[in-house]
Parts: structure tokens; C-alpha cells; sequence
């Protein structure tokens, strides 16, 4: 067994945002190092089978973060998690307080802020009931230093900062650790503005 693959054989770990970008790097790296299955959380199931390429290993399961009720379904079909990695976010251009900068805001808050929560939420039982435990929040550096045109996304990933730090404290009583990663710029889809 080598150094790559020894953190993670064997790990079940959902990451959602499997479409494309950071989410699909994630969960090949995971599959790269050992990981027994992937779960793919996706809002394009047909596109996901295709990049992962019909690895056994990769369950893909249709989730949107905007949608509460895709959540709680998702997550009946899932008994047991040791690794769940909060990664699906939008970003959208434009400035606060000109145009639809208010419609903006919401749909980023409704996605990367109350979408994660609800994820994190729903998916606790299968997490709690997993070997490893552990719950990967990935935040943004706009959380903490904001982009020019970008605002709306910057407040809601520094909201979705803060709630990582929340999850940390409650979920330290049930001895599951929370991590958060706060990537800078990344060449991606989404950040393709």
C-alpha cells in the first residue's frame, strides 16, 4: 500500500458537486487513493456516469442543493457514510447594488449557504453511523477577502464559514471532526468569468 492510497481505502464518501470541477477532481482523487465507493452527488446524473467513466466504485445520485426535497430523497438512499464532502456551490457576477444583485444574493445563500446546511443536516444519520466520520466543508478565500464582482458569492461562502465553525462545536460532542478548506481562485467552470 502506498502513501497515496493509505488514508482513504476503503473510505464510502459522498461529495457533492460531482458534475464537473473541484467536486469531479475530488472524487477521483478519492477513487485515486483507495476510497470503496464514491457516492457522486449531482444535479446531471447522465453527464456524471460519463466522467466517471463507469468505475464500479461511483454510485451517482441525483441531489440539487436548491431543492430540499432531491436532499432528504438522496439521503434515504444512503445507510452509512465516513466521509461527506459539502462541496456543491453556485457563483454568479455582478454587483450588489446594481441590477438583480438582490435575486443574486438569495440564490447564492439559498445554494451555498441553506442548501449545505440542509445537506450536512440531512446526511448526519448515514455519517454518524459510518467507521471514519468526518465532514469536509469546501468553503472559498472570498469568504474571507472578497473578489471584485463577485460579492454576493463572497457573503455567502463567509456565512458558510461560519456555519463550518458552528458545525465544528456541535458535532464535536458526537466526536465527528469538521474540516474547512478554503481554496483560492481555481480554474474551473464555475469560476470562468
Amino acid at each position: 500500500m502506498t502513501n497515496r492510497s493509505r488514508g482513504f481505502r476503503g473510505v464510502k464518501a459522498l461529495v457533492t458537486g460531482c458534475n464537473r470541477g473541484l467536486g469531479l477532481a475530488i472524487a477521483r482523487e478519492l477513487l485515486a487513493r483507495g476510497a470503496a465507493e464514491v457516492i457522486a452527488a449531482v444535479r446531471n446524473p447522465e453527464a456524471a456516469q460519463v466522467a466517471f467513466e463507469a468505475d464500479p466504485r461511483v454510485r451517482v445520485l441525483a441531489m440539487d442543493l436548491a431543492d430540499r426535497a432531491s436532499i432528504e430523497r438522496a439521503a434515504g438512499e444512503v445507510e452509512a457514510l465516513d466521509l461527506l464532502v459539502n462541496n456543491a456551490a453556485t457563483l454568479e457576477v455582478g454587483e450588489l447594488l446594481d441590477g438583480d444583485g438582490l435575486a443574486r444574493l438569495e440564490r447564492e445563500l439559498s445554494v451555498n449557504v441553506v442548501g449545505t446546511v440542509a445537506v450536512t443536516r440531512a446526511f448526519l444519520p448515514a455519517l454518524a453511523r459510518g467507521g471514519r466520520r468526518m465532514l469536509v466543508h469546501i468553503n472559498s478565500i472570498a469568504g474571507l477577502c472578497p473578489f471584485d464582482g463577485v460579492p454576493s458569492y463572497a457573503a455567502s461562502k463567509a456565512a458558510a464559514l461560519s456555519l463550518t465553525e458552528g458545525f465544528r462545536r456541535e458535532l464535536a460532542r458526537r466526536e465527528i471532526p469538521v474540516l474547512s478548506v478554503l481554496p483560492g481562485p481555481l480554474e474551473t467552470d464555475m469560476a470562468s468569468f
